[in-house]
């Protein structure tokens, strides 16, 4: 048994995750308590706060979301799991009473907060575990404890229950993660490279890298989106860099020079330690950072806007350049170009396919339009037929990449295209 002392997290004042082990265990070994119901907060950008503007503000936010919660749930048992979790136990409450107050809860925190009349961005995620529903002994119930916050999102999606498919979601996802991480030290991953043509005179203006798993029973995309909740983001992304550059050397020593494109995560653009990462590379293989382009999500740059555009900066003044990706998928897209630097836009592949329809289609001028008059160049992906091609062209895009112009090529496929080449 630890003494009180030991029991207190210093930060929140609030009792430790040790305390909270043992109070959970104390209570599935109490015979009268039917039923327990924890619910579990993270505040997933304290870190941010934290580095940005200082720790005692960081403190603060940490304690008033804690506020807010006990406005919410009212006065019950609340634990630190650690540095930004909060475990709050709930006396006979049933999941759907907590998943009320919970929803409420989240609501709190859709707009910025005053913290000492400093509008601030807390981005919340949520789970909740039930005793006996989610773990009958203690070892069960702490994993779900410890792995729900894994599989709660942003947005509509920080909300995360266990429900009857979470536990096989749970292991298939364990399974995936092991053998990316087996693929990633063996070196069964490869690269493709698509080829990206400028409309002016069709020729090859650079590729963009796509990742490859000959083994893999499902879309690369489902991975990556199971890996991104997780550090292994971090080794792919390094992965991806370290193989790109190493290609660009090659090519380079063979007289072949084109950009490539790199798609970065959220998670690791918004960390500097992928820029030193990539400097260090670049550097090693006396490789121009003129020649990689690296590709972020609009989500990416929005979701962050008050810590990325440093390292935006950062990234551009070091000589690479920026590419949004998924471009008009949301997030006020066509004011955006006026608040962030980069060099270009890429239209979402779902405005390509759907560019017939006329509201797609008055769309995508505009987003054209805008970014002539800003100077930045526009490439639409997914472009599949000649019918899309023609209206892009009409409609001034610069750049396409696509089925109908060519498959994501094999390295020595790419390299034997990149002399200039037609669209027929």
């Amino acid at each position: 048994m630890l003494n009180e002392k030991n029991k207190i997290n210093e930060l929140t004042g609030l009792k430790n995750l040790n305390a909270l082990i043992e109070s959970i265990d104390s209570r599935i070994n109490n015979k009268s308590i039917k039923e327990f119901t924890v619910f579990v907060f993270e505040i997933s950008n304290l870190t941010k706060i934290n580095r940005y503007i200082d720790y005692s503000f960081g403190r603060k936010a940490l304690h008033y979301v804690i506020e807010v919660a006990e406005k919410i749930f009212g006065k019950h048992e609340a634990y630190s799991m650690c540095t930004n979790e909060v475990a709050i136990v709930l006396e006979n409450y049933r999941t759907e009473d907590t998943y009320a107050k919970g929803i409420n809860f989240i609501e709190e925190f859709y707009d910025p907060v005053l913290i000492n009349d400093i509008p601030v961005n807390i981005k919340i995620k949520c789970g909740i575990v039930n005793y006996p529903a989610n773990g009958d002994r203690l070892d069960t119930f702490y994993k779900n404890l410890k792995t729900i916050l894994l599989h709660s999102g942003d947005g509509i999606d920080n909300l995360s229950i266990i429900n009857d498919s979470f536990a096989s979601n749970i292991q298939e996802e364990f399974d995936i993660m092991c053998q990316i991480y087996h693929a990633i030290n063996n070196d069964e991953l490869r690269l493709e490279y698509q080829p990206k043509y400028s409309i002016r005179d069709n020729s090859i203006i650079g590729a963009e890298a796509l990742l490859r798993w000959d083994d893999l029973g499902m879309s690369i995309g489902k991975v990556i989106d199971i890996v991104e909740k997780t550090d292994l983001i971090n080794h792919i992304t390094k992965w991806v860099t370290r193989k790109v550059i190493n290609q660009l050397e090659e090519w380079n020593e063979k007289g072949i020079s084109t950009k490539i494109s790199i798609n970065v995560s959220p998670k690791d653009f918004s960390n500097e330690f992928y820029f030193k990462y990539l400097i260090k590379e670049i550097k090693k293989r006396n490789i121009d950072p003129g020649m990689i382009e690296l590709e972020i999500t609009e989500r990416c740059i929005y979701e962050n806007k008050n810590n990325i555009i440093l390292l935006l900066n950062k990234f551009i003044d070091s000589g690479f350049k920026i590419t949004i990706d998924d471009y008009g998928t949301g997030y006020n897209s066509l004011k955006n170009p006026l608040l962030f630097p980069y060099d270009c836009i890429k239209i979402d592949r779902f405005f390509t396919n759907n560019i017939e329809n006329k509201a797609t289609y008055s769309l995508i001028e505009g987003i054209i339009k805008t970014a002539n008059e800003l100077g930045i160049s526009v490439i639409a992906e997914g472009v599949e037929n000649k019918t899309q091609y023609m209206i892009l062209q009409s409609l001034g895009c610069h750049a396409m990449q696509g089925y109908y112009l060519s498959n994501p090529l094999k390295p020595e496929e790419y390299a034997n295209l990149v002399i200039p080449s037609k669209v027929y």
